[in-house]
């Protein structure tokens, strides 16, 4: 099955010095401002350098995400704490299960916990809220968006929830939205005119289309072929009017232009967008509006 324009989650990993910026920026980051004046309450212990035992136990059920990025935390931070990951990235847990086992000084568990706890909260509770949509989207793919907290980290999570990535960043693809189009007087021949001048390792182009009218007049001015994927966005257009668009055009478009649903689509109204024809759906509210799963750390 060929790999959708959208999934670039093979550049999501710690070979990526993208990604690893944002693990810094983010994961380390968090960890600093933290603790940037130490841990008044570890350091009244008396025997801070302990060696304790932590588990940190799953309060609900999850899908997991952040296993190796917290093995990277840790490596970065505390070398003397291990880390032993009891799931694999993108495995379901229960309530109860133990998620973690750390081992090492009291004053490397105590000090992090807040920051790598919050990171995997927000890892997996975006892992699990991306499952839902796609077993409720199913048989069409749900895509990130870049509403996120934790940049790359966020849609790593999404990746492993079973999503899509769609772009990466401002520089990996280029998407031309309502702001974009403003500024060429929503002149789609103007636009029309940039193509042929983007990068030639653009993975893929995204238009956003916000009328029935911006559509058909998107339509009459695409070349009959293009050397990367097309994608017309369609932002809140309402599912049956989606549908019904999309049925009297669906059948004569070229090969290389996808339809994407995007734009206040909830769990309650996905199915129906996924029966309107579309390629993919993109969802805001797994990233900006996601809870945390509840997970406790226990030191002994």
């Amino acid at each position: 099955m060929p790999i959708h324009p959208y999934d670039r989650s093979h550049l999501l990993s710690l070979k990526n010095p993208l990604f690893v910026q944002d693990l810094e920026r983010y994961f380390l980051g968090s960890y600093e401002s933290d603790a940037a004046i130490g841990d008044v309450t570890e350091e009244a212990l008396v025997t801070p350098n302990k060696e304790v035992s932590g588990v940190v136990v799953a309060k609900q059920s999850g899908v997991f995400c952040g296993g190796p990025l917290i093995k990277w935390f840790f490596s970065h931070i505390y070398e003397d704490v291990r880390v032993q990951v009891n799931f694999e990235e993108s495995a379901d847990f229960k309530k109860g299960d133990i998620i973690l086992e750390l081992k090492g000084p009291a004053s490397g568990i105590l000090r992090t916990e807040r920051a790598f706890l919050n990171v995997l909260q927000r890892l997996c509770g975006i892992s699990t809220l991306t499952d839902q949509y796609r077993i409720a989207a199913s048989p069409v793919p749900v895509a990130a968006t870049r509403k996120t907290l934790y940049g790359l980290l966020d849609i790593y999570a999404v990746a492993m929830g079973g999503g899509l990535t769609h772009r990466l960043n401002l520089g990996d693809a280029p998407l031309f939205k309502e702001n974009h189009l403003n500024l060429l007087q929503n002149d789609l021949g103007e636009l029309m005119a940039v193509l042929p001048h983007l990068p030639e390792d653009v993975p893929f182009v995204t238009v956003e289309i916000e009328t029935i009218e911006q559509y058909e007049d998107l339509l009459k001015r695409l070349p009959a072929s293009y050397r990367v994927p097309f994608f017309v966005m369609f932002d809140n257009f309402k599912a049956s009017e989606l549908g019904n668009l999309l049925s009297k055009t669906n059948m004569a478009r070229p090969d290389y232009l996808f339809y994407e649903a995007s734009g206040g689509i909830t769990l309650e109204s996905i199915q129906d967008y996924a029966q309107t024809g579309v390629d993919v759906i993109s969802v805001g509210a797994i990233t900006h509006s996601v809870l945390p799963v509840d997970l406790s750390l226990m030191v002994s």
